[in-house]
């Protein structure tokens, strides 16, 4: 039997609720391959969604800087920094109110961004990011900026949010 079809036994597995089995299949193809790209980021996703955010880091950092830039993994690295941003902050809820007192809190738009981002809001996280360019666009070394260029990212180059939001960013600059 093929790795191919090994690494799609352990996506159904999984997808099927067995775990255990998803896991310990996609450790075999793992060993099978180690330089295998698809296999690394499958797993990761995996392992994201089992909430085991180190060990799906090390396998991402793992990939080459080419293979980093698939849009899959770089999707996955969006989620682990989202993640990372949403740990220590406040939670929703909270957040909204201390914007709602204070529109120009940029660290409250940032954190409130990674929330949005990671519930797959993409508009209300890139409106966030926005807005701290527009408040403050050097705030923590143009985190802005650099969000909204992750999202594009994320989204791929030629999709309609990113090329709408561009060209807010522009427009935001100038």
């Amino acid at each position: 039997m093929s790795s191919d079809s090994h690494l799609q036994q352990a996506i159904d597995a999984y997808e099927q609720g067995e775990t255990k089995l998803a896991l310990e299949t996609m450790q075999e193809v793992l060993i099978a391959e180690p330089q295998n790209p698809i296999v690394r980021v499958e797993f990761a996703n995996m392992l994201m969604r089992e909430k085991r955010f180190d060990d799906a880091r090390d396998l991402l950092d793992s990939l080459s800087s080419d293979e980093k830039n698939n849009p899959a993994a770089l999707a996955l690295f969006g989620q682990l920094e989202s993640i990372n941003a949403v740990i220590d902050a406040p939670d929703f809820e909270e957040l909204l109110q201390t914007i709602e007192q204070n529109p120009k809190n940029c660290l409250a738009r940032e954190q409130l961004s990674a929330h949005y981002k990671l519930r797959g809001d993409y508009v209300a996280a890139m409106e966030q990011l926005l807005a701290i360019v527009r408040c403050d666009r050097n705030y923590n070394n143009e985190a802005g900026r650099t969000g909204l260029l992750k999202i594009f990212d994320l989204l791929g180059h030629n999709h309609e949010l990113a090329g709408q939001y561009r060209r807010k960013l522009a427009q935001t600059l100038n």
